[in-house]
């Protein structure tokens, strides 16, 4: 419960919060959804080709950027 390296994250985006996101939340844990995933798997992606950590607020300002304009498309 709410033990240091937990994290709880669904792929599930409508409605957050979810109720596994709830459960997680409510045993300590931090949470996220589709997009925390995806910035997460961008940034390993990153540093694994470019080979140095990008900020993650960079990295999420971009996806959330590229998603408004694909919702606007």
């Amino acid at each position: 419960d709410g033990a240091p390296g937990r994290y709880v994250a669904d792929p599930v985006s409508q409605p957050w919060s979810t109720r596994v996101a709830r459960a997680g939340a409510a045993r300590g844990c931090p949470t996220g959804g589709r997009r925390d995933m995806l910035v997460a798997q961008a940034r390993g992606k990153f540093q694994w080709w470019v080979g140095s950590k990008p900020h993650s607020g960079v990295m999420r300002g971009a996806a959330l950027k590229r998603l408004l304009e694909m919702a606007r498309a």
